[in-house]
Parts: structure tokens; C-alpha cells; sequence
């Protein structure tokens, strides 16, 4: 089954693919924010055109496991893909950002975020 891992940021949305079969996650890309039509009939093609089955969203937690502030803004974003009929999952996306830039992605931080989301997906349910 086909995936998509989300890094929702309050300007940009990294993406990344990846296949259960498979098991591997790679950086696909990245989509300014808005919450607009435009924004939503981009992504809504993108997850067709793809054949995405499944939504993997990074959930942010502070370093204690608390909720913080974008917590909220990414949970009102789960219920707009839940709204439009996506299978969403959550995997905790503490410390993704800072492993983006070790791999020395500067430019496409974002994706590779949501690479690092994805992979921590496929790694937990093996």
C-alpha cells in the first residue's frame, strides 16, 4: 500500500512516499501552506495521482510528551484530511527537523522531515 508521510509546518508541508511492501520512505516534496483551495485540490491530485492509501502526520510533543501550542494547529489539520476521507496516522515527530539537517538536506528539510515520520512508521509496525 502506497503512504504519505506529512511535516505540516505553518508555511510548508513536507512529503514524503514510501510502500508498506517495501518498508522504505524517501523525500517526495514540498507544498506552501495555505488553507485554501488551492492547497487542497494540489494535494488532493498529488495523493490521487500517487495512489496514497494511507496518511502518516507527524505529531508535534515537546521533549516531556506534552501537547504544545502547533500540536493543536496539526490536529485541526488531521480533522480537515479526516473531513476529506483520508485513513490518517499519527507518529510522534519529535526531533525529525534536527535529524533532517544532520543528513544535510538544508533545502528540503521539510521532505526529509517527513521522511524520517514515514520511516519511523514503517520501523514501528514491522
Amino acid at each position: 500500500m502506497k503512504v504519505l508521510g506529512i511535516d505540516f509546518g505553518s508555511k510548508k508541508v513536507g512529503l514524503a512516499l514510501g510502500d508498506t511492501s517495501l518498508k522504505l520512505a524517501i523525500p517526495w516534496q514540498i507544498l506552501a501552506w495555505a488553507d485554501n483551495a488551492s492547497f487542497w485540490d494540489k494535494f488532493k491530485s498529488l495523493v490521487a495521482e500517487e495512489k496514497v492509501e494511507l496518511l502518516v502526520v507527524g505529531w508535534p510533543l515537546d521533549l516531556r510528551s506534552q501537547m504544545t501550542p502547533q500540536t493543536e494547529v496539526v490536529a485541526k489539520f488531521i480533522e480537515q484530511l479526516q473531513n476529506l476521507n483520508y485513513l490518517v496516522e499519527k507518529v510522534d515527530e519529535r526531533l525529525t527537523t534536527k535529524a533532517a539537517k544532520k543528513l544535510g538536506h538544508l533545502r528540503e528539510d521539510d521532505a526529509v522531515a517527513a521522511m524520517e515520520i514515514l520511516q519511523t512508521y514503517f520501523d514501528r509496525h514491522e
